[in-house]
């Protein structure tokens, strides 16, 4: 029987530390590609002339378009 030796303790924490790096940084690449992914769908919608819905954590929905040209006197 070849029985290993465990290692230190400090060598478990830097693997612990390492995972919850890789973790974090695979967590916020989703979130930032989820934003992404938002934002092309409200600036494309916007884009065609369409109304895009906002939705909020608390439920409202906001509904957001194309503004309308101003004119000199609005300016």
């Amino acid at each position: 029987m070849n029985i290993q030796h465990p290692g230190r303790m400090s060598d478990l924490d830097e693997k612990i530390a390492a995972a919850a790096q890789r973790a974090k940084l695979e967590v916020v690449t989703q979130e930032l590609l989820a934003a992404q992914t938002s934002l092309t769908a409200i600036f494309d919608g916007i884009g065609n002339g369409e109304q895009v819905p906002l939705t909020y954590p608390d439920g409202r929905v906001v509904l957001i378009t194309r503004a309308k040209p101003r004119t000199e006197k609005e300016v």
